[in-house]
C-alpha cells in the first residue's frame, strides 16, 4: 500500500514485476479512489504541519470519472480504472483475483480515525 504515496508509483510497480519469476504472484494493495499524494514531513513547512505535495511521477489512470460519475463513483469503477492502469503498463500480467477491504486510517482532530475502502489484487506473470 505504498504506490499512492511515492514520488515514482510506476518505477516501484516495474521493480516488483521484473522482481517476479515466471508464474509469480504480485500482491497489490491501495486505496481507493487512488489519490496519489508523497508526504513529506514537516521540514520547511508553514507552522510545523505536515508537507503533501503531487508525486514527481504519478501513475496515469488510463480513465477519470466523469463530474457526475465523481459524485456516486462507485468503488468496482474505480478498482477498474487503476486496474487498467496497472495492465497499461505491464499487459503480461493476469488479475488473479481481488477483493474490497476496510482500510483504517490515523484520525485528526475531528476523528480518531477513518475507515475507507482498499483493493486488494492478485496479479501473476503467465509461464
Amino acid at each position: 500500500n505504498v504506490l499512492d504515496r511515492c514520488h515514482d508509483p510506476g518505477s516501484l510497480l516495474d521493480a516488483a514485476v521484473s522482481a517476479l519469476e515466471p508464474g509469480g504472484l504480485l500482491l497489490l494493495a491501495t486505496v481507493l479512489p487512488f489519490r496519489a499524494i508523497v508526504y513529506e514531513g514537516e521540514k520547511g513547512s508553514e507552522w510545523g504541519k505536515p508537507r503533501w505535495v503531487r508525486p514527481h511521477s504519478p501513475l496515469v489512470l488510463s480513465r477519470k470519472p466523469t463530474r457526475k460519475q465523481r459524485s456516486s463513483s462507485s468503488f468496482e469503477m474505480n478498482a477498474s480504472f487503476f486496474l487498467e492502469a496497472i495492465l497499461r503498463r505491464h499487459p503480461q500480467l493476469e488479475l488473479i483475483r481481488w477483493t474490497r477491504l476496510p482500510y483504517v486510517s490515523s484520525g485528526d482532530v475531528a476523528y480518531t480515525h477513518y475507515t475507507i475502502d482498499m483493493a486488494l489484487m492478485v496479479l501473476r506473470l503467465p509461464r
